[in-house]
Formats: structure tokens, C-alpha cells, sequence
């Protein structure tokens, strides 16, 4: 819970490099349960992430899979030093 206290959150994400494959994985920050950001991202990338919440009472980070035929485990998402600023 964030309560309007901070206003920006800054993070990377990636694919963890002990993944069993490196099938690309959609990394996705809710604000308040409304979808603020997203992005795909495969092995052996990284991308950033900066994110506006100052509106924002509640955040969630979540990782899912971009592709039906993925199974649980396929790939290991990673949120990098997730972090939120006043």
C-alpha cells in the first residue's frame, strides 16, 4: 500500500538467467488495480521501468506469460530493484 505517499516507482525487469527456457514474459504495474504499464521482455534483456503512482493507493507488480502453449515454470521473471520515491 502506497496511500499516495510516493510518487514514482522505478524498477527493471528481466528474465531470470537459471530459466529453464527464454520464452518472453509480460511484466505489468497496476495502479489501483487499473494497468499503468506493461512490457515484454526475453532472455537476456532487461528494460526499465518509471512509473507515475502518485494518484495511486495501492500497486502490484505482476508477471504472466505472453503465450497459451507456456507452462508454469517455462521462464523466471525478475522485478530488479523495485523501488518507490516520494
Amino acid at each position: 500500500m502506497v496511500s499516495r505517499q510516493f510518487r514514482v516507482l522505478e524498477a527493471a525487469v528481466g528474465i531470470a538467467d537459471e530459466s529453464p527456457k527464454g520464452v518472453p514474459l509480460r511484466f505489468t504495474v497496476l495502479s489501483d488495480r487499473k494497468e499503468v504499464f506493461t512490457t515484454t521482455v526475453g532472455l537476456g534483456r532487461t528494460r526499465p521501468v518509471k512509473v507515475d503512482i502518485s494518484d495511486s493507493t495501492q500497486v502490484s507488480l505482476r508477471v504472466g506469460t505472453t503465450s497459451v502453449e507456456q507452462c508454469h515454470g517455462d521462464s523466471l521473471g525478475a522485478w530488479i530493484a523495485p523501488r518507490v520515491r516520494r
